[in-house]
């Protein structure tokens, strides 16, 4: 049964005339490669730290990066002008949203907005620690949340890549957040959450004037995202916001299956404004090129004292799928893949 819902509130706002910090100059961009069995995830340590590529060997990337737009502007500075650039790839925001500039006086003019984000969370350069199949990346505490965030990606011997979060309270006073992790898809992916049924989704961001709603497909548990466009004259934009039924989703693209597993949470321990699963649509009919899929999870929401630190982790897996790009296929795939729950920890 296709869902699709009337606009439940834009939670993101455009922004113009975002003031300026004079804040340090970012390093050249680099890179670091992990791998093993087949499976390779690329990793920048700029633009605020981010899996620029992740998939089996020989094959297209799961991951949407804009490459190009990495080599124009390979050191951007820290300016709420530039925070939204669109580098894509996977990175880390904190929620909720709403709350972005909520919590700092330093630029007045943006207390209350919803966008653009952090730009300590996308534009910084972080500090790089390379070992043996392991990286860690560590940033400056961002002046608007009061978190400094590390980053760290560990290659298992299973295959799959351990994708974790520490954020710290720098502040001299309590601050709330939430960890969340954001991965960019390419728009023809077919993205699959387990779900206990309708209920467990709510549409919002959606311009029905303009754009057609996101086409989700709720059946057997499952709850699937059909990314065609035939008859679809501008293409589809929104947001889903899910309570899964299981601590994982699921991307299939090129002969592939990316699978995102973490720990299930109580609802709530979720911002109520927020999911612990979330999927953004971007699907442009006649512009494929700026089109993605934002596969997104939220860990629970604290409060943090002073000093006090919160963590948050993802296991990735990539694994080849032969079978045919419809919604039964594709759900029966991944559910019986992961009928086991989290395979990555296999020889872990």
């Amino acid at each position: 049964m296709t869902m699709k819902q009337t606009v439940l509130g834009v939670l993101a706002l455009a922004v113009t005339g975002c003031a300026t910090q004079a804040l340090p100059e970012a390093a050249e961009p680099n890179s670091y490669t992990l791998e093993a069995k087949g499976v390779a995830a690329t990793i920048t340590a700029s633009f605020g730290g981010r899996v620029t590529a992740f998939g089996l060997v020989g094959k297209d990337d799961l991951i949407k990066f804009d490459e190009a737009l990495a080599a124009s502007q390979p050191a951007p500075a820290l300016d709420t002008d530039l925070s939204a650039a669109a580098y894509y790839g996977h990175s880390f925001w904190v929620g909720p949203q709403s709350e972005w500039w909520a919590h700092q006086d330093i630029l007045p003019e943006m207390r209350g907005e919803m966008w653009p984000p952090d730009p300590y969370l996308t534009l910084q350069a972080m500090e790089a620690d390379s070992g043996a199949g392991s990286l860690t990346l560590s940033g400056t505490a961002s002046p608007y949340t009061g978190l400094a965030m590390t980053q760290r990606y560990d290659m298992l011997p299973s295959g799959c890549l351990r994708v974790s979060a520490e954020a710290v309270n720098t502040r001299d006073e309590a601050v709330a957040w939430d960890i969340w992790f954001n991965t960019r898809v390419e728009s023809n992916s077919w993205v699959v959450v387990p779900v206990a049924g309708e209920e467990s989704i709510r549409l919002g961001m959606v311009d029905l004037a303009v754009f057609e709603a996101p086409d989700i497909q709720v059946a057997d548990g499952m709850a699937l995202a059909d990314p065609s466009l035939e008859n679809v004259v501008a293409g589809r934009q929104g947001k889903a916001f899910m309570d899964p039924s299981e601590g994982w989703l699921a991307a299939v693209r090129d002969g592939q299956v990316f699978i995102i597993m973490f720990d299930l949470l109580p609802a709530e321990s979720i911002h109520p404004e927020q999911g612990q699963v979330e999927l953004y649509f971007t699907q442009k009919a006649e512009d494929p090129a700026t089109s993605m899929i934002e596969m997104e999870t939220h860990a629970a929401y604290k409060t943090l004292a002073p000093g006090e630190a919160m963590q948050a982790e993802q296991y990735w897996a990539a694994l080849p799928y032969e079978g045919a790009m419809e919604a039964g296929a594709v759900s029966d795939f991944v559910r019986d893949r992961m009928q086991g729950g989290n395979f990555c920890l296999a020889g872990d």
